[in-house]
């Protein structure tokens, strides 16, 4: 049994993220594709713009055969812990052969070798790298620079470094040499937009150019097809794997025969299933944003301006001192991360330091899971009943729990594992708080939501 391992958000699930799984099956010759994804929050410091049981259907009836919920304080965190945390879940796992990821440079083999230079830490690196940091430089930028006067020689470091996908590549990379897991590391070039673009181009979108299209009320809209139209049908992307059998795309059931409209923009950026559904999600649900939090996050603010932020994972002296200075111009989530931007400081890591403020994630967590081997417990979110044999080998090679029933997890886990789960379990309600102040629906209660299951 061969298995591939994928670490993901799917904010949304698109065409990019189909092709990524029908490549990588092909090129590794995979029997199982487990994808560790994000929950209800993202590692850009966003609160994800639908639901993971969304998401999960979405991955399941688009080719993989197991979904795990990457915790929260990973999920929401900086590239490196986001990396360390799923990689942990995937090698722990006892199964996994491959970890197969999109980037930039598509080369695995060069971005092993820095990894190697980031894993060992040479005195000369760290000696630029604090340095840079001394001038103001902010860490990617600093990292980058420091790494091309270190060791001149290394080949388009400048040019690895400034791409999101690569960067989390390189992370991956050391994650696993620091552990010394036997998981090969195998990368797809990235297909069409990157991961920056806010505007819907091409068969391959960004994930971001969809969260946009969906977050604009001006977007002119389209009804999709119904459930029982799409039933035992499979439109192949331009560019995926015609290899791939349809065996792999579940039909969606007749009953979900009524979808909402979508906006026109994205006919054809998303797989047919993957659309479907959401246009399933949005006729309950609105898409979800990180403005939509912000009277939680001002309440829990102003209740602890007295005492300062820094017990907060990546919040720092300076960065608690500016929040507390600033607090009386607050207006909302995302202007505030504005208001807190400095040169050495970029959005996208104010807005996790906020996102960890609100979810009361703490340097402390952080070093409890670490103490505890990163990740304790391997939650299912969703799988197939084909993937059986996968579920057999888990249980048989996995050095931590799977939990797919929360109500049994008090007989699985004690002590720090069981209270990491119960955070993770508190943060989803405070999504699904939000959901349900939006839709007018009544709050999803997690202990009472099953996991995703697909033929």
């Amino acid at each position: 049994m061969k298995v591939n391992g994928i670490i993901a958000e799917y904010n949304p699930f698109h065409n990019g993220h189909l092709y990524q799984l029908e490549t990588s099956r092909k090129r590794t010759g995979a029997d199982y594709t487990v994808v560790v994804m994000s929950g209800n929050f993202t590692q850009r410091g966003e609160a994800a713009i639908l639901s993971k049981y969304v998401r999960t259907e979405m991955a399941l009836r688009c080719g993989a055969d197991l979904v795990l919920e990457l915790p929260a304080l990973f999920a929401a965190g900086s590239a490196e812990f986001f990396a360390t945390g799923a990689a942990a879940l995937l090698d722990r796992l006892g199964v996994v052969d491959y970890l197969c990821f999109g980037s930039e440079c598509g080369n695995a083999k060069k971005l092993t070798e820095l990894a190697k230079i980031l894993a060992e830490e040479p005195e000369d690196f760290k000696r630029l790298l604090q340095g840079k940091l001394a001038q103001g430089m902010n860490f990617p930028a600093a990292r980058a620079s420091a790494l091309q006067e270190a060791f001149p020689s290394a080949e388009d470091i400048d040019v690895i470094l400034k791409a999101p996908n690569n960067i989390l590549g390189l992370e991956y990379a050391k994650a696993l040499l620091c552990r010394g897991s036997a998981i090969k590391l195998c990368t797809i070039t990235r297909m069409g937009s990157g991961y920056h673009s806010d505007k819907i181009e091409g068969t391959y979108p960004s994930a971001l150019s969809i969260r946009k299209a969906l977050l604009c009320p001006s977007q002119s809209c389209a009804k999709i097809p119904s459930g029982k139209e799409t039933n035992n049908r499979y439109q192949a992307i331009p560019g995926s794997d015609p290899q791939v059998p349809e065996a792999l795309h579940s039909p969606i059931p007749e009953a979900l025969h009524s979808p909402g409209p979508i906006p026109e923009a994205l006919q054809g950026q998303m797989p047919e299933a993957a659309l479907l559904l959401l246009g399933i999600a949005l006729k309950s649900d609105t898409p979800i944003q990180n403005n939509d939090f912000s009277g939680l996050l001002h309440y829990k603010l102003l209740s602890e301006e007295a005492y300062g932020f820094e017990k907060y994972l990546d919040v720092s002296h300076d960065l608690s001192g500016r929040i507390q200075n600033l607090i009386y111009q607050y207006r909302d989530f995302d202007s505030f991360c504005n208001a807190l931007k400095t040169k050495d400081m970029t959005y996208t890591r104010i807005s996790r330091c906020l996102l960890h403020i609100l979810l009361n994630i703490t340097k402390e967590d952080l070093a409890r899971s670490q103490a505890l081997g990163w990740v304790p417990y391997a939650r299912i979110l969703g799988l197939r009943k084909s993937a059986s044999p996968l579920l057999g080998a888990i249980k048989s090679n996995a050095s931590v729990p799977l939990i797919s029933k929360l109500a049994d997890a008090g007989h699985i886990l004690e002590g720090e594992p069981l209270q990491m789960l119960a955070d993770d379990i508190r943060i989803s309600h405070i999504y699904n708080s939000v959901i349900a102040l939006k839709s007018g629906r009544p709050m999803r209660n997690e202990y009472a939501t099953p996991i995703v299951v697909l033929p």
